[in-house]
Order: C-alpha cells, then structure tokens, then sequence
C-alpha cells in the first residue's frame, strides 16, 4: 500500500480517499497528539476508565474471534455457535489479562509483576454480581474461576455513538479523546469522512497479543487508527469475494470467512 505523510502529502492522500483505494496515513498531528498522551503516562487509560465501569468484552478459549449474530440462528439449520461469547469486564480486569498474556509470550518478570500487582488490586474490589451487568442478552455471567481466565483471550470494546456522546459517559470520553473521528470536529475529522452524517459512531478496540479478527468485509467505509502496539492487515481486492468461503448474508456470521485464514 501507499504511504503518505499527513503534512507532506494530504493532498495526494486525499485523492486516493476519495477514489476509495486503500492506504496508509502517518504523521497527523492531532492523531500523534493521541497517541502522546495515551503513551506518555501508561496509566492514563486506566486512571480514567477505571476498575468499576463494566465494559461489553469479547471471551474467547483460543486467539480467534468470530463475529456471530445471535437473533439470525434460527435460520440456519444445525448452527454451532463460536467458541467465542461476551462479558463485562473493567478496563483494569482487562489490562491485567492483556499484560500476562504479553509476559507469557515474552517472558518478561516485570511485566507478570505489573499484571499480578493489578490482580491484587481487583482482588480487594467488592463483588460484582448479576444486576450489574449490562442490560444485553448476549452478555454472559463470568463464572470463570481465575484459573481458566488466566489462560484465555480478551477483546476489550469501547464502542461510542454520537447521540450518546454527552454528560460523563463512556461515549463522551471517547469521542473528546479522538475528535479525529468526531463528524462535529470539522477541521480534525475532514479528512476521514466522505460523507460525516452517516457516521456509525467510533470503535474503539483494544486487543491482546495474538488476537485474530475473522476474515470478512464491512458495510460501510472504514478508517481505522492504530494508537498503539501494532496490528496486522490482510487486505483483498473486492472482486476475490467470491474466493473467500464467506457465509451467506441470512448466516448468523454473515459476511465472514467458513475458514481458518491463519491456518
């Protein structure tokens, strides 16, 4: 893919938006400012999400997650649910996960010592129980014992809507920390909207080491901002559709791969 550089090739950058080809952006000033802020103090995310505010956080026993959509399992004859499902879970609980997975790949004592002084800490915490969680059907009750959480994956999700984006709300915080992606913020956001009043709101996501995201293909244009760590990107021309093994729109997992890209 092209690369192109904020400040020395918008102007380029922007021709291939608008021609709808894919690319890569680098040296925005208010996406670094981002990404400064976010790394400058490592414990800024946690201060301001805290340990007590249950975030909708995708469970799975191995690093795959496959999208599903639960309401569309009648149509389909035999269907299996995916290994993968959904709890809530604090951003503290999951940096302490994201952390030990991170020692175990790097064998790092440091690192293990950070997320098993965080373990500690949610130790003293009070309880939560069932009337605390989300109103969502598809949320489950995290009965895992600490053991069996230990040894899975977490796909920790802060997704944000604009008509939510108001008083002291997850949304709200989201938006005013990357106003980049905010239609409202005309002079940070022009850039990366084509048409600003059919923004579907900001998906903040934060991973783990190994996670894999199923193949698939959105309904709507994608910009996507990498604000730390990294993150790999297999990308196909629309025209290999066909090639993919994808489900069919009525599946529970529609427009996602039948199969293991990894494998």
């Amino acid at each position: 893919l092209c690369v192109f550089d904020y400040q020395a090739q918008y102007d380029v950058a922007l021709a291939y938006r608008n021609a709808e080809k894919p690319f890569v952006i680098r040296n925005d000033p208010s996406v670094m400012e981002v990404v400064r802020r976010w790394d400058d103090d490592p414990e800024y995310l946690h201060k301001k999400l805290g340990d007590e505010n249950r975030i909708y956080t995708e469970r799975s026993p191995k690093n795959h997650f496959m999208y599903y959509n639960v309401r569309k399992r009648k149509q389909v004859r035999n269907w299996r649910q995916p290994e993968n499902d959904v709890v809530s879970m604090s951003y503290g609980e999951w940096l302490e996960r994201a952390l030990l997975r991170e020692a175990y790949a790097l064998d790092d004592p440091e690192i293990k010592a950070r997320s098993d002084e965080l373990r500690e800490k949610r130790m003293t915490l009070p309880n939560r129980d069932e009337e605390d969680i989300p109103d969502d059907d598809e949320i489950q009750v995290d009965n895992d014992r600490e053991s069996e959480k230990r040894m899975k994956w977490y796909y920790f999700r802060l997704n944000a809507f604009l008509e939510e984006a108001k008083g002291d709300t997850v949304d709200k915080f989201v938006f005013d920390e990357v106003a980049f992606f905010d239609p409202r913020n005309t002079t940070a956001s022009h850039f990366y909207f084509v048409e600003p009043e059919d923004q579907r709101g900001i998906n903040c996501r934060f991973g783990m080491r190994g996670i894999v995201a199923e193949n698939h293909y959105d309904l709507s244009r994608n910009m996507i901002a990498i604000l730390g760590g990294e993150r790999r990107y297999i990308i196909a021309h629309p025209a290999q559709c066909s090639k993919m093994g994808l489900y069919p729109a009525q599946h529970p997992s529609g427009r996602h791969s039948s199969f293991d890209w990894s494998n």
